[in-house]
């Protein structure tokens, strides 16, 4: 417990505006030893993370680059599989090669006159940026994976435009929405402070300004039924159009923010059908292996991912 307690104190984060991103050591050791009760799990739920998303940074840590590029793949196919559960064959593309020993997007959505230009990122931000908002850090981490990707999503869109052979099915498509889709929820991913960070990072590569979203995989399943009824390129278009105010609109804010406003409550969100029978048998493994967990997760009011 001493220990639990001293890690807190050293992860504190360095600003109040960066709260939300400080380090939790249940995420790490939810499992807490102490003199009076034994071992103790004060938050159910982050037992399961740790077996699960939780190994992320152990095999980084064990791999490196190696796991990250295996890792970065079977994201893009996970994102594919999502999207392909609201979407068909003929309206979500997977990546093409074109022109001369290029490739499109990860995945293009073509729901509508427009499309949603998708680049994947499993990249995350280290915990050391996470909590000590040190700019030279988070620039760090923005150019291995927001500015990348915006890299490869400007390249696509100017190719596009410009006729490319291979891109002809998406030329007359307008508008053309560029998004960067994370593995890791990024909050504040959209705001201007951030954006003028990637902003430096795409002038030093010869790239101007341009419009785009950056939007997490817990947002899009999140709200899958949503985006099945009114599409995502309309959806994003419509956010990225409210941006009178730098604070307060919804073009610098987070995709689950924006889905808040427009959606309410009440709208059903739901996980996705390809997940869910895995996440039933998973859930009931865990729960006949650690039977004492059953209640305590009742009352900490855990469903499935998509529901929390």
């Amino acid at each position: 417990y001493r220990s639990f307690r001293a890690e807190c104190a050293s992860k504190r984060p360095a600003r109040p505006e960066f709260t939300m991103y400080g380090f939790n050591p249940l995420e790490r050791w939810p499992i807490v030893v102490t003199q009076r009760s034994g071992m103790v799990v004060p938050i159910p739920p982050l037992l399961i993370d740790r077996v699960t998303i939780g190994l992320y940074h152990d095999l980084l840590a064990a791999h490196g680059e190696d796991f990250t590029r295996a890792f970065g793949h079977a994201f893009e196919d996970y994102v594919g599989t999502i999207l392909g559960s609201v979407y068909d064959r003929a309206t979500l593309h997977g990546e093409v090669p074109y022109g001369r020993d290029a490739l499109s997007t990860d995945w293009i959505v073509t729901d509508g006159p427009g499309a949603t230009l998708l680049e994947c990122k499993a990249t995350r931000l280290r915990l050391d940026t996470k909590v000590s908002a040190d700019p030279a850090a988070l620039r760090i981490d923005l150019a291995k994976g927001v500015a990348k990707a915006l890299v490869q999503l400007h390249r696509v869109l100017r190719d596009i435009r410009a006729g490319v052979r291979g891109l002809e099915q998406f030329r007359n498509r307008e508008p053309l929405v560029p998004v960067v889709l994370l593995l890791d929820p990024f909050h504040t991913a959209n705001s201007n402070a951030i954006r003028n960070l990637v902003g430096e990072e795409l002038r030093s590569r010869d790239i101007g300004p341009f419009e785009y979203q950056v939007v997490s995989i817990d947002e899009i399943e999140a709200w899958l039924p949503t985006i099945k009824q009114r599409g995502l390129t309309e959806l994003l278009c419509a956010k990225m159009a409210d941006r009178g105010n730098p604070i307060n609109s919804m073009a610098y804010a987070d995709f689950d923010t924006y889905l808040r406003h427009v959606a309410g409550e009440s709208e059903e969100r739901k996980l996705a059908e390809p997940l869910e029978d895995e996440w039933l048998a998973f859930k009931t493994y865990v729960e006949s292996t650690f039977p004492e967990l059953r209640s305590a997760t009742a009352d900490n009011g855990s469903g499935a991912p998509g529901e929390r």
